[in-house]
């Protein structure tokens, strides 16, 4: 008859050698898959502005810990409930860049329950339809956004000048990709600096977008810097 860690956990007995066992193989099934998840971010990640190298340990973290947390918890509601508790002392402060990441997160979360809950079975087969269809949506959009080689582009206007349209034609013009991530003032409100992420041209430089964007009307500075 198979083993059941979760029925020693929760009655609060001392955990056979068998049980040991097979708790311990649990949380080693959980790292090995949490490391699979870990590679597949990293993998289909473009390399821009959202990318934090951190959050692969994050992942695999994650996953052990609520491989353990579901073997502390078992089939007691009281002990859940008291997790629960504890836990929701700790307060995230740290705003997702991309939604993609949150799905990743999610993707850490599911694997460690089933794997402490031992549905082994069930959390491969999670594993593999995970990474493959983070694999081809990867494939699929890759080309539809700036990807890797990103640039990292930031341009302060005067506030009130009429230059932004000649701005993104002459991006056009010096860039292979681009897109606008964000802006805001600068100066007490007397300028605006307006960030993209680009991606240059094979044959163009750094210095010949930085010095074609300076040239325009309205431009205070520019800056580029590889992400």
């Amino acid at each position: 008859m198979p083993i059941d860690p979760t029925q020693s956990t929760s009655t609060g007995a001392s955990p056979s050698p068998d049980v040991l066992v097979t708790m311990s193989l649990h949380v080693l099934a959980s790292l090995a898959m949490a490391l699979v998840i870990a590679w597949t971010y990293r993998a289909t990640h473009r390399r821009d502005t959202t990318y934090a190298p951190t959050f692969t340990t994050t992942l695999v973290l994650l996953a052990v810990l609520i491989t353990v947390v579901t073997q502390v918890i078992g089939d007691s509601v009281a002990r859940a409930f008291s997790l629960v508790g504890a836990l929701s002392i700790v307060r995230f402060r740290t705003v997702v860049a991309d939604t993609r990441d949150t799905a990743f997160v999610i993707f850490a979360v599911v694997i460690g329950m089933a794997a402490g809950t031992g549905h082994l079975s069930t959390a491969l087969i999670g594993l593999a339809g995970g990474c493959l269809t983070a694999a081809l949506m990867y494939s699929l959009t890759k080309d539809s956004t700036v990807a890797e080689g990103a640039w990292k582009l930031v341009i302060r206007i005067a506030l009130g000048s009429q230059s932004t349209e000649k701005l993104e034609a002459a991006l056009k013009e010096s860039v292979d990709a681009f897109a606008e991530t964000g802006s805001s003032t600068s100066r007490q409100g007397a300028a605006m600096d307006l960030t993209y992420e680009v991606r240059l041209r094979t044959s163009t430089r750094a210095a010949e977008v930085v010095s074609t964007l300076n040239r325009l009307e309205g431009v205070v500075s520019v800056s580029l810097d590889r992400v």
